[in-house]
């Protein structure tokens, strides 16, 4: 007779089962699904118009002509942002904390070569980031920026003579490190999790079928309360007998010198010989008698 689960077991297995999986699928939602964006990287583009907001996309960084504005938490500077030339766009890029020093380096090699200390551009960073709409505060401080040095960047053959500053500056930027409202860290750990959540499903279907749940039968069970005794170490473990010396060290039993010193066993010698008297006595006036008739 083949084994059929236990059907209390199968139910609760089955709820799991489901449970998981719908974690699974609320996990990988609230990431946008960005698990594989972020395995295949952004997509790389030329121009910031080819691009819509929502779009992930990668970009090689060899020019940052200046950071104008910045991010907080806190007291604390957790984001820039950087003023990037692509195609004649000055297009802003929002970098988080772990990519300031590689920024600087890119900003530092670019004012070197404005400055002519230098004449090439040879480093260079690789971001994958999501197209966002400028908030309205970056957009009035990049604005700003851009007044105050659209003059040398004429000069420097950067852009053209400026009539609208709106020809130069898009209405977007590059948030680098988020795939959609998360960063990348965030979905990769609620995709890792529901990762775990499917692969749990999985295991337990699994058992399912393959009859995990079917109650135990005799025949596995008492092997199960046979090993009990062989799995008792208290005889092994227990140094109580070794430890204890009282049996060896007693001495009462030898110095006790009672039984050898009972002169009970001397008293009835005594009596013994306080009877050798008595037959003595007795003995003698027999003798008394014979000697007597000897004589006559």
């Amino acid at each position: 007779m083949k084994r059929q689960n236990e059907p209390a077991r199968e139910r609760a297995a089955w709820k799991r089962c489901i449970a998981a999986l719908l974690a699974a699928v609320v996990l990988l939602a609230v990431t946008g699904f960005g698990f594989g964006k972020l395995l295949r990287g952004g997509a790389a583009f030329d121009a910031i118009d080819d691009v819509r907001v929502g779009d992930y996309v990668q970009r090689d960084i060899y020019m940052i002509l200046d950071n104008f504005a910045a991010g907080y938490r806190g007291e604390t500077v957790n984001e820039k942002y950087a003023v990037v030339p692509i195609n004649g766009k000055m297009v802003v890029f929002c970098f988080p904390a772990r990519w300031f020093e590689s920024e600087n380096v890119i900003l530092s090699a670019t004012k070197s070569v404005l400055a002519g200390e230098s004449y090439s551009l040879d480093a260079y960073i690789r971001v994958n980031g999501t197209v966002a709409a400028l908030p309205e505060t970056v957009s009035d401080e990049l604005y700003s920026w851009f007044g105050e040095n659209k003059g040398w960047m004429e000069q420097g053959g950067l852009i053209e003579t400026v009539e609208d500053y709106a020809d130069y500056l898009p209405e977007v930027m590059v948030r680098v490190d988020m795939i959609g409202s998360l960063s990348a860290g965030w979905v990769a750990a609620l995709s890792i999790t529901a990762a775990v959540c499917v692969v749990y499903a999985l295991l337990v279907l699994l058992r399912i079928a393959l009859h995990g749940y079917a109650p135990k039968t005799e025949a596995e069970t008492e092997p199960e309360a046979e090993t009990e005794p062989e799995t008792e170490t208290e005889p092994e473990t227990e140094t109580e007998p070794e430890a204890e010396t009282e049996p060896e060290t007693e001495t009462e039993p030898e110095t006790e010198t009672e039984p050898e010193t009972e002169t009970e066993p001397e008293a009835e010698t005594e009596s013994e010989t306080e009877g050798e008297p008595e037959t003595e006595t007795e003995s003698e006036p027999e003798a008394e008698d014979e000697t007597p008739d000897e004589d006559v």
